[in-house]
């Protein structure tokens, strides 16, 4: 068994990856250029491989593996053109991190080992994800989106599906109705309530009200009649804003 595996390999030793992928993926044989990233890459095991081929492999990276005994090195070939020497440094990282998961799991599925290191992991799931800020006691949310909008004008506050506003537009049409509202009694100590859907308009609703100097109470309009009516009472809401 152990020689026909063997012959196998020799047999298949120069196995096209975009064939490999082809194959994995279930993809039709007419399926255009499936992993080009992939054929870029060459992944070479001596004895399995001559020496003298794998220098003369066309690939922009060449990961050139020899075994002997029970110790497997490797070692990486890159084209300069493309990649940088840390790149290169940060894959090697991955591979010994891979392989030594590999050996203490040999029953390990290869989508169940996590090739991060502890340290990435970490820096990805708290250190980048860090986004908390101190800000005065007394800047308000509204206050904020002011700031932001004489820094800013022009760039996305909101994005809601295929819609968005800017900054400069979110705060002018939130201004214009804030000036509304106070026509009817919205300010200090007064509640207004916004039965709409999910939306750009909600934003502006809210912070409309908040420019007010009101509070907003947002109301799902699937909500059951008697719901809306209960919540609109018990919080006696001034006034009910609807999309």
């Amino acid at each position: 068994r152990l020689r026909q595996s063997v012959l196998e390999a020799y047999e298949n030793q120069d196995y096209p990856s975009t064939s490999l992928v082809r194959q994995i993926l279930e993809l039709p044989d007419d399926t255009r250029n499936p992993g080009s990233f992939l054929s870029t890459i060459v992944c070479a095991l001596t004895p399995l491989h001559d020496n003298g081929n794998i220098k003369e492999l066309d690939g922009q990276l060449i990961f050139s593996f020899n075994r002997e005994e029970n110790v497997i090195s490797g070692s990486i070939n890159y084209d300069l053109n493309i990649y940088e020497e840390d790149f290169i440094r940060w894959v090697s990282r991955h591979v010994e991190n891979i392989l030594e998961k590999a050996l203490k799991d040999i029953n390990a599925k290869i989508f169940e080992i996590a090739f991060l290191t502890e340290a990435e992991r970490k820096r990805l799931l708290l250190e980048f994800n860090d986004t908390n800020r101190e800000f005065p006691g007394n800047m308000t949310i509204h206050g904020l989106i002011e700031e932001q909008a004489l820094q800013t004008p022009d760039r996305i506050a909101v994005v809601f599906g295929e819609h968005c506003i800017t900054y400069r537009h979110l705060d002018e049409r939130a201004e214009g109705l804030a000036a509304a509202l106070k026509e009817y009694g919205i300010g200090p100590d007064s509640i207004a309530a916004l039965l709409m859907e999910r939306s750009l308009e909600i934003m502006i609703g809210i912070l409309g009200i908040l420019k007010a100097g009101g509070a907003y109470m947002f109301i799902d309009p699937d909500y059951p009649r008697d719901r809306i009516n209960y919540m609109l009472k018990d919080s006696k809401a001034k006034n009910l804003l609807v999309s």
